[in-house]
């Protein structure tokens, strides 16, 4: 069996020399104490050479060549020439019985585990709950390591980040163990023992959410060994999806009236430090949260330099980085009235530092304490004790801190801003969300669009 390493292009490193031989260009290279040459490409910036890791070129079942990269059994890429050759025998000889009909993945593997170790995958846990450090990361891989949910999370980190493959093993490894599913074999007809999961997870509470999160991650590994050929079709494919729309359980957010607001930023200037952020940097925060609409993590990646007051266009700009969808964004434009106010406000900011630590801040227990703050002082001067007014949990649902981006974009729906700018403001790639999710229309502006409508034409 012929294996091979791949030819790939590199970097040049800084300071390598580039020489013309023979009519073409070459970069001169070091590898410890030997140096050769090898061949440029035309600007001179990369050098071609070949992976570390080896390949076979493997005949499949259905009489197509692919080229194949070798791994090991918990995932790694062979480097090595003897083992690379030994697998791909084994490989080979996998696809000539599957085209032979003699081949029984169930059987053929029947050693090797589904999902690592059986036993709960424990995780550190800080003041603010399970964190992703490289601890908790580390403990997954031991857990995993040798399984089939090894090699498909190496599936996971080739097209998704690191923090999705991680989340997404963790719970494929929870649903596995609580259902059984320790070997390849115990998956055939194991739909009946998924749905009785599934039905515990929402008797003690669980969301439609979150159902429906168990149930797409099972059924993605399940497609994933379907694939590899490894089981022969999906045993999940006919449990259907819940609706989260008629969740009786679900968390519904409700944007903070315009009154409601402007008590909040009164109270919160002149309140003292909450979460370690003095009241007027949290008065500042709630205004750029619900002005543009901003996520928590990319409002703790502003800095001054983020704002661009002196522009024709006043803009601010969150790092791409902390978007949702790792990309650059298009700056959100600013009203001049909330130019005004923050325009003094970062005068005295260090120019590169962020505006705000709350990257480990509970943002949650922080507003809940200041609409208490605020609706103390509106009861005081003679508020109703019935209302819900500044309630941080109403009929409406919970006024938390992502309410103010709930806020941004109900706001824009309620002065006829064209839908495709709703959507753009919002950055969602999906505009059913954007309807969906975060347009919060109460009854007031149903009566109001409802009045907009022609007149009916009059009797006799």
């Amino acid at each position: 069996m012929n294996v091979f390493k791949a030819p790939c292009w590199n970097q040049v490193p800084t300071g390598a020399e580039t020489v013309e031989k023979d009519g073409g260009r070459f970069v001169c290279l070091k590898r410890g104490k030997r140096q050769f040459l090898a061949q440029a490409s035309i600007d001179g910036k990369r050098y071609k050479s070949e992976t570390a890791h080896y390949y076979a070129r493997i005949r499949m079942a259905s009489g197509k060549i692919e080229r194949v990269p070798l791994r090991g059994p918990s995932g790694n890429r062979i480097t090595d020439e003897r083992a690379a050759q030994t697998i791909a025998e084994k490989l080979q000889q996998d696809e000539d019985r599957k085209s032979a009909g003699i081949f029984d993945p169930v059987v053929e593997h029947a050693d090797k585990p589904l999902i690592g170790s059986p036993n709960h995958i424990k995780q550190t846990r800080g003041k603010r709950g399970i964190k992703t450090t490289d601890q908790n990361r580390l403990t997954v891989n031991d857990a995993i390591e040798g399984s089939f949910l090894a090699d498909y999370f190496q599936h996971l980190i080739a097209k998704a980040s690191a923090k999705h493959a991680y989340q997404t093993v963790r719970n494929l490894h929870a649903v596995c163990r609580e259902c059984g599913f320790l070997f390849l074999g115990d998956l055939i007809n194991g739909e009946g023992r998924l749905l009785t999961f599934l039905q515990h997870r929402l008797s003690a509470g669980a969301s439609h959410r979150t159902h429906n999160f168990d149930l797409v991650a099972i059924r993605g590994f399940a497609n994933y060994l379907d694939r590899k050929g490894f089981l022969v079709g999906n045993p999940f494919r006919n449990v259907d999806r819940l609706n989260e729309e008629s969740d009786p359980n679900r968390r519904e957010r409700r944007p903070l009236t315009p009154e409601e607001f402007t008590l909040l930023f009164q109270t919160v200037m002149a309140d003292p430090k909450v979460e370690g952020i003095s009241g007027i940097d949290r008065a500042m925060l709630y205004i750029v949260a619900t002005w543009s609409g901003y996520r928590r993590k990319e409002l703790a990646s502003l800095t001054p330099s983020s704002f661009r007051l002196d522009d024709a266009t006043p803009t601010v700009k969150a790092k791409g980085w902390s978007t949702k969808a790792k990309r650059d964004d298009p700056p959100i434009p600013l009203s001049s009235e909330v130019v005004a106010i923050l325009r003094p406000w970062l005068a005295d900011k260090p120019r590169s530092e962020p505006l705000w630590n709350i990257s480990n801040r509970d943002t949650a227990k922080m507003i809940k304490k200041d609409l208490a703050r605020a609706r103390t002082t509106w009861l005081t001067d003679g508020g109703d004790e019935e209302s819900e007014f500044l309630c941080y949990q109403s009929d409406d649902g919970f006024a938390d801190f992502h309410a103010s981006r709930v806020a941004f974009i109900s706001n824009l729906a309620r002065s006829d801003v064209p839908f495709a700018t709703v959507v753009a403001l919002a950055r969602h790639s999906d505009p059913k969300l954007t309807m969906r999710v975060y347009a919060k229309i109460g009854l007031a502006d149903r009566v109001a669009a409802i009045a907009r409508l022609p007149k009916p034409p009059a009797l006799g």
